[in-house]
């Protein structure tokens, strides 16, 4: 199955993909996403894979026609939509991707830590979207999707944020967000999901975030909990859950393997101060 993956195989696969209209593409991209799963490929191979397929998962996630809110409550597990279906395969391979750089030798991948931002980045927004979808009332979010999370971050604070070159790496990346704003923004769009103004959260054509979340991602804050111990109405992340942040009813009590997530001013109103 690996040879699916060689250069001769899998780029005319690749140009042959527009072809096939937007079910065919779904349809034909979550198979590769599948076999790229089993395969036993090379690191720079499956990162140049992983390069190459992102974005047209991206592409094809916006072209998907969007599902209708769904209003009333929803009892026990639901089956993952198609397109959160892409999500998650595009994640799985991603943090395989980064799994597999971590073990390699350095001397296989030339430059570890530009993969590895770009794979950060790449795993946040596919968490990131199947957030959205989520919010939006089209889909449950999948089991899991807040532990990454938070694990994406210990991951990121501890081994990459201290990288050499790290400002220019990020700008190389081609992303519009660096790691800790990426997670940030998940933060904020959660709360948002569950205090903020319905009619701010989603756009309902395109299901996707206004860029205001962003900027209230880059003004929010990580804080040490014992900073704020005895102050009410803290927004607390529990880092060792599979659960987004939560506004504490009470005083802050002594917490461990967390944060307090201190938010601007302005978005301190519309979530209700």
């Amino acid at each position: 199955m690996a040879k699916a993956f060689e250069p001769r195989a899998f780029d005319p696969w690749l140009r042959s993909l527009a072809g096939r209209g937007t079910a065919g593409m779904l349809v034909n991209l979550l198979l590769k996403l599948q076999e790229l799963g089993q395969v036993r490929l090379s690191v720079p191979r499956r990162l140049e894979v992983n390069l190459r397929l992102l974005p047209v998962v991206k592409e094809l996630a916006d072209e998907l026609p969007k599902l209708p809110s769904r209003q009333h409550g929803r009892q026990g597990a639901e089956p993952l939509t198609l397109e959160q279906r892409l999500w998650c395969q595009a994640f799985t391979n991603l943090q395989r991707t980064l799994r597999d750089l971590d073990s390699a030798h350095s001397a296989q991948v030339r430059d570890r830590d530009w993969a590895r931002l770009w794979l950060l980045d790449g795993l946040l927004h596919c968490l990131g979207r199947q957030l959205e979808l989520s919010l939006g009332g089209r889909g449950a979010l999948p089991e899991g999707t807040w532990q990454s999370a938070h694990d994406l971050y210990v991951y990121y604070s501890g081994r990459v944020a201290e990288a050499p070159r790290l400002k220019d790496l990020a700008e190389r990346t081609g992303a519009g967000l660096d790691t800790a704003t990426a997670y940030k923004r998940l933060l904020v769009l959660s709360l948002l999901g569950q205090q903020g103004p319905p009619d701010l959260l989603l756009d309902p054509e395109t299901g996707r975030a206004p860029e205001v979340v962003v900027d209230w991602a880059r003004g929010s804050k990580l804080q040490d909990p014992s900073l704020y111990f005895g102050v009410l109405g803290t927004f607390l992340v529990d880092i060792s859950r599979d659960e987004p942040p939560r506004r504490v009813p009470g005083a802050l009590g002594s917490v461990e393997r967390a944060w307090v997530l201190r938010v601007p001013g302005d978005l301190l109103t519309l979530l209700g101060g």
